[in-house]
């Protein structure tokens, strides 16, 4: 008896972060005529423009004979979730103004749950992705399920990143303005378009030096198309982590230290 008493303020905690989630994925489509179809129409759009671009008028290829529109929707896949969920979490405690004066509220799950609003249309996609393989002849293997593996690390660093973000905002308003650039600059140096393989060894180390997502995104292709795992790669897999844990550490340490006079500054 006494375990399930314990138990209900963590059930209790995980339903509003939900139920805040939800009404976080409406509200952002209300008074749109298709509504929430909107979350899902602009990204079949995008995909459908960079496959005519880069396929039909460029020509480019994707190599071992792979359909260059698997090749291409494996990675904005996940990079589709970094648009929109990082900006949205590192905006998230100042949109949320008005629960951070209140004395009670918990202003340390707002960015988890403009995370999680986002992070729904990803596992759509994502399932997406996994049917167009399928229609393209890459019958399931027991690797696929490591698309489950990156899906959750991309969640826990946007994560991490958005916390540390969202705190930092609340101080200088021009960090939306950074993450926008960053996103828009992301997608010619994030391996989207290219091969990250295909360039010089000294470059693409460079690249993944400062570019975790870049993990991420060679992750979900490499599964999809190769099926390799994490631990082909595991100097690369440790260096990702360590980011997300610094950053995450570094987040949290600076939340504590402001959190009290966040509210003066919203």
């Amino acid at each position: 008896m006494d375990k399930k008493f314990n138990n209900k303020p963590v059930i209790s905690k995980i339903s509003n972060i939900l139920s805040l989630a939800e009404n976080d994925f409406k509200s952002r489509y209300a008074g749109n005529f298709l509504g929430v179809l909107w979350a899902f129409i602009y990204p079949c759009i995008t995909v459908a423009l960079y496959w005519f671009v880069f396929r039909v008028a460029l020509r480019s290829d994707a190599d071992d004979n792979v359909p260059y529109i698997l090749w291409l929707v494996s990675a904005l896949v996940p990079y589709f979730f970094v648009c929109d969920a990082l900006p949205g979490s590192a905006a998230a405690i100042i949109d949320y103004s008005y629960l951070v004066k209140k004395v009670k509220f918990d202003i340390g799950v707002l960015p988890l749950v403009r995370v999680v609003s986002n992070f729904k249309v990803s596992i759509f996609y994502t399932a997406l992705l996994m049917c167009i393989s399928f229609y393209f002849g890459c019958s399931f293997k027991l690797a696929d399920l490591w698309i489950v593996y990156y899906m959750a690390a991309e969640f826990i660093f946007i994560l991490s990143i958005g916390f540390l973000l969202s705190v930092l905002t609340v101080f200088v308003r021009d960090i939306r303005g950074v993450i926008s650039v960053s996103v828009q600059i992301g997608y010619w140096l994030t391996p989207l378009f290219w091969d990250i393989s295909a360039i010089d060894s000294g470059l693409s180390r460079i690249i993944k030096a400062v570019n975790p997502i870049a993990y991420i995104i060679s992750g979900f292709r490499n599964t999809i198309l190769y099926g390799i795992s994490p631990f082909d790669a595991p100097r690369y897999t440790l260096y990702f982590w360590c980011v997300t844990c610094v950053v995450g550490c570094i987040g949290y340490v600076l939340f504590r230290k402001v959190k009290d006079s966040l509210a003066d500054y919203v």
